[in-house]
């Protein structure tokens, strides 16, 4: 976990190239993010989601994350979908249901969602939420405010959507996931280019295709998607995919090939890689498998490519990294 110290670094940081920091948050016991707020709980009997002390608490920690994110327009409210589907298994949660007039899971996640919304709406910012809602078969009405995030194309149709005046975000399996663990999946940078903001489709096979008007009011951008991946993996993908997916979800009216956009992308990604690999490292007697790893001794020869002094750490601890203060390499 980061310290808010961090978090306040790492926000800067990425505001100062020209990116917004967006928080994620749900309705759970976060302890460990949050110690000061949610420890000490006495629940006893009852149900998290009818304890007072929990939503006030819960409204304390959106406080510090809208303080936190000061410039960020939106909150995502995740981790809801999965939780509400298997709600009301036991008699208490049944009660619970009873209670506040909830018939199914689709109206628990609704009225979940509806819960942190009115928290979310007092700090000036706006829901983002995954699919898994049906508020068409809903007793208990889910505000327009709230901006759902289509992926799956399962639970809530882009068509049924667009009818109802909910505002979307594309985040279609295919071509925004790029998720290794399953089948390799990554979609090429042409497959995106061919693709528009109002087409969703789910990546199984013969799964159909639904196509909104590009220009709808109700679509409100598209997000690409990673899983379960690591910085090493992702950044080379990523910076093909980007590209692509950038211009034909904010410049649609281009009316440029995607051969004319990989001359334009080779151009700037020559810049990209100085920036995002500036260390280049040569070395000398590692294993011939290729591990970072050698038996008796390693040469190491180290070149920037951007200006600037290299600094290096010989620790045994992982956890050990350089610092202004660690040795500097010539």
């Amino acid at each position: 976990y980061y310290t808010r110290d961090e978090m306040v670094d790492m926000i800067a940081y990425a505001k100062a190239r020209g990116v917004t920091m967006i928080p994620f948050t749900s309705p759970h016991l976060d302890t460990k993010s949050f110690p000061d707020i949610f420890s000490g709980f006495a629940l006893g009997d009852r149900l998290l989601q009818d304890c007072p002390e929990f939503w006030q608490a819960t409204d304390r920690k959106i406080s510090l994350l809208c303080d936190l994110y000061k410039d960020a327009p939106y909150i995502h409210l995740g981790a809801m979908a999965g939780e509400a589907a298997h709600f009301g298994a036991n008699d208490t949660q049944r009660a619970f249901m009873a209670k506040h007039g909830i018939r199914d899971s689709n109206e628990y996640y609704i009225w979940l969602t509806e819960r942190m919304r009115s928290s979310v709406r007092k700090h000036g910012k706006t829901c983002l939420i995954w699919e898994g809602v049906r508020p068409c078969d809903s007793n208990i009405p889910l505000s327009k405010d709230v901006i759902i995030c289509a992926y799956s194309m399962h639970y809530y149709l882009p068509t049924e959507a667009m009818r109802d005046e909910y505002s979307l975000i594309n985040c279609s399996w295919l071509p925004l996931y790029s998720v290794q663990a399953q089948n390799n999946l990554s979609p090429r940078a042409d497959t995106i280019y061919s693709w528009d903001i109002g087409r969703f489709q789910h990546r199984l096979p013969d799964s159909p295709a639904y196509q909104l008007p590009p220009d709808a009011p109700i679509l409100k951008g598209a997000q690409l998607c990673i899983w379960e991946e690591t910085y090493e993996s992702v950044m080379p993908d990523l910076r093909l995919r980007a590209a692509a997916f950038s211009e034909r979800t904010w410049n649609p009216d281009a009316g440029k090939t995607f051969e004319h956009l990989e001359v334009r992308r080779i151009a700037t990604d020559s810049l990209l890689r100085r920036m995002v690999y500036p260390l280049q490292l040569h070395t000398l007697g590692e294993d011939e498998a290729g591990d970072p790893q050698f038996a008796d001794s390693v040469t190491v020869a180290c070149r920037s490519t951007l200006p600037g002094s290299i600094r290096y750490d010989l620790a045994d601890d992982w956890n050990s990294f350089p610092s202004p203060r660690s040795p500097r390499y010539t």
